[in-house]
C-alpha cells in the first residue's frame, strides 16, 4: 500500500540520517547572498545536505520530517554549526570579510542543554559572534514559549545577531524583533511584487 511505501522510504531515510551522523557525512553548501546592484557577495547563507554511502546526497525537503520525529534535528544542526565554526575560522586566518548565516530549528533553539553547550563554546570564543548569524522562522519565533526566548537571549548576549526566515505574512513586529537582536527579515520576493509599499519595511 502506499502507507507501506511511505514507511519503508522513511526507514530508509532514516537509516541513510543516523549512519551521515555516525560517519560524519553531513555536509555544508554556501549561497553567496549578494548586494545590489553591485552584486558583490557580502554574506553565505549555510546549506546542510546528507550523503548516503554510495554518495547519493538528499537534502532537508527528504529527511527534515523524519529528523524532527526521530529527536535528530539537534544532532544535525550540531553538526551545522561546528561546520560553520571551521569556516569562520577558515575566513579569518585568509583574512577574508565575510559572515555566514545559519538556520537554527525550533527543537534546537528550546532545548536548553544544545544551547547551554554553544553558549558555554562561544563564550570562550567570542570572536565568532560578528561572523555568524542564526536564522529561525517566523512561526517558530511567533510561537515560541519562554524557555525559548530566554535561550535567544543568552545567544544575544553574546553579541549575536538574528535573522527571520519562511515569512509567511508581514505583519511584523519590527521594534519587538529589533530588541531580540534580529537584524536581517528573509521576505519572498512575491510580497514585494503584490504590493510595492511593502518594500518601507526595515529593522534598524
Amino acid at each position: 500500500s502506499g502507507a507501506d511505501l511511505r514507511t519503508t522510504e522513511d526507514q530508509e531515510v532514516l537509516g541513510i540520517v543516523q549512519e551521515a551522523l555516525r560517519l560524519d557525512r553531513v555536509d555544508v553548501y554556501l549561497q553567496p547572498i549578494v548586494s545590489l546592484p553591485q552584486r558583490k557577495n557580502r554574506y553565505y547563507e549555510c546549506f546542510t545536505r546528507i550523503r548516503s554511502e554510495d554518495g547519493t546526497v538528499i537534502g532537508p525537503g527528504q529527511y527534515i520530517g523524519i529528523a524532527e520525529r526521530e529527536g535528530l534535528v539537534s544532532s544535525i544542526d550540531n553538526m551545522l554549526l561546528f561546520r560553520c565554526v571551521q569556516l569562520v575560522r577558515r575566513t579569518q586566518r585568509r583574512n577574508y570579510d565575510t559572515a555566514f548565516f545559519c538556520n537554527i530549528s525550533r527543537e534546537s533553539l528550546s532545548d536548553t542543554s544544545f544551547i547551554t553547550d554553544f553558549v558555554d563554546f562561544v563564550s570562550e570564543n567570542t570572536d565568532l559572534a560578528p561572523k555568524l548569524f542564526f536564522e529561525f522562522g517566523q512561526a517558530d519565533i511567533e510561537s515560541a514559549p519562554p524557555i525559548t526566548i530566554g535561550n535567544l537571549a543568552r545567544l544575544a548576549d553574546l553579541g549575536f545577531r538574528f535573522s527571520l526566515d519562511q515569512v509567511t505574512h508581514l505583519n511584523l513586529d519590527l521594534p519587538g524583533l529589533s530588541a531580540k537582536n534580529f537584524r536581517f527579515v528573509k521576505v519572498d520576493a512575491h510580497f514585494f511584487l503584490a504590493d510595492p509599499d511593502n518594500m518601507d519595511i526595515e529593522i534598524a
